[in-house]
């Protein structure tokens, strides 16, 4: 769940699929898929992911999953990232370093329990350790896919580093935005939770501060059903300040502790705001 919340901060729209869903073909419906942690994988939905990235799926992972359900030996995913495993003990806590990308400055974040790996030739290493020396993110393209490896523990540096100046939910969040095409709505403050529903003429953006304190955060919405012309609260109908542009919009919001907002997006005036 930890990791839910790191991926719900930095995409905003996040599910939970089952090795059972993924084998009978339910990745179709999804661009994005996210291992975390995961060492054991069923073989037919091991097969099933290699299908996903090769016919244009953005895999991310930060173990590669070697072994079957019955804790055999598995080659079906190592393919797939750019880099092979030369020590899968987890090390002390070790500085990744960001390497510029369109978009996003460089940077550097405290990583957990990081792990060696080494790149393979034609992948690209996005961010690397400075001590001991090391790729941090490695990415490969395969097929119309893209398979991208984090050489640390994403949810225990997420929990105990703290946001840690947003590169780490910014990185996630780039990599879908470049790979997959974009992301519906996003929240850029990690302790405010936003998902999307879409509808025929509108759209509903659904806010959370997991908070017990005040937020204030900035809700970017992009490649929306429609050009939105009214942006309402759907508690009380009263309209909302926003910046629309062709296919999206953004607006600030302020919640209070623990409380949530749910916001319509109109094509044309509806009858409740």
């Amino acid at each position: 769940l930890r990791y839910y919340d790191l991926l719900s901060a930095s995409l905003g729209n996040v599910d939970m699929i089952w090795e059972r869903q993924i084998a009978a073909g339910d990745l179709r419906d999804y661009r994005v898929l996210v291992l975390p942690g995961v060492v054991h994988l069923r073989q037919d939905a091991a097969s099933a992911i290699r299908d996903f990235v090769l016919s244009g799926g953005l895999l991310i992972a930060d173990r590669v999953p070697g072994l079957d359900e019955l804790a055999r030996p598995m080659s079906t995913l190592r393919e797939l990232f750019g880099a092979s495993v030369e020590d899968d003990t987890p090390g002390n806590p070790g500085t990744v370093v960001l390497r510029e990308r369109d978009g996003q400055a460089p940077g550097s974040f405290l990583a957990m329990a990081p792990r060696r790996y080494r790149a393979l030739a034609g992948a690209t290493v996005l961010a690397a350790f400075t001590d001991p020396e090391g790729p941090a993110i490695v990415t490969a393209d395969r097929g119309k896919g893209k398979a991208l490896l984090l050489a640390f523990d994403g949810e225990r540096t997420h929990l105990e580093m703290g946001d840690q100046g947003g590169f780490l939910r910014s990185f996630i969040r780039q990599s879908v935005e470049e790979s997959a095409g974009g992301l519906e709505a996003y929240s850029d403050n990690a302790a405010v939770g936003c998902n999307y529903l879409e509808a025929p003429g509108c759209a509903f953006v659904v806010l959370v501060n997991r908070s017990e304190r005040q937020q204030a955060c900035r809700i970017i919405m992009r490649r929306l059903p429609c050009r939105p012309q009214f942006v309402c609260d759907m508690a009380d109908g009263r309209s909302l300040p926003a910046e629309l542009t062709e296919r999206g919009a953004e607006l600030p919001v302020v919640l209070a502790g623990l409380c949530g907002q749910v916001i319509g997006l109109y094509a044309g005036k509806p009858s409740t705001c």
